[in-house]
């Protein structure tokens, strides 16, 4: 049995101490994001790490639990090096350009969903990506404190 990176990691913390631990781990990020810059790929990497949080969110739904029984799953896959292009795109293609996050959020988009009232005047929700961010933040939230509960949760033990 060897270690694993996780207890590596919490042995150098232990060893360094945390505060020097999160300034040397800043520092790695703060070079790892200049070398991103310095490359042109910062667009790319966001995408990339997006089209990871599309993977996670899928196999939620437990996708991926058998995944030699359908081959085609594996297609799954191919989000991450389409994302890792995509995002480049956005960088370095003048017609993705206007795809960006960026781009599209200056723009102001928005989608006018008309719903009738029970008096016959016209309602309208206006849904931008604003919005539709503090929706997912909101729900994110709110998961995270559910789940937090119920994981602290004392389960009362049945005694003989």
């Amino acid at each position: 049995m060897g270690w694993s990176i996780s207890d590596l990691g919490i042995a150098g913390v232990t060893v360094i101490g945390v505060v020097p631990s999160l300034i040397i781990v800043g520092v790695l990020f703060l070079i790892g994001y200049i070398a991103l810059v310095a490359l042109g790929i910062v667009s790319a990497m966001i995408y990339l790490l997006a089209g990871i949080g599309l993977l996670w969110i899928i196999s939620l739904f437990g996708v991926f639990r058998n995944i030699w029984s359908h081959p085609y799953v594996l297609l799954l896959f191919l989000i991450l090096p389409i994302a890792f292009v995509w995002g480049w795109g956005t960088d370095h293609i003048k017609g993705l350009a206007e795809m960006a996050p960026a781009q599209l959020i200056s723009s102001q988009p928005s989608v006018t969903i008309q719903q009738m009232s029970l008096q016959g005047h016209a309602v309208s929700f206006i849904i931008t990506p604003q919005f539709f961010g503090g929706v997912l933040i909101g729900v994110g939230l709110t998961v995270a404190v559910v789940a937090g509960l119920l994981m602290t949760k004392k389960t009362k033990k049945k005694h003989h």
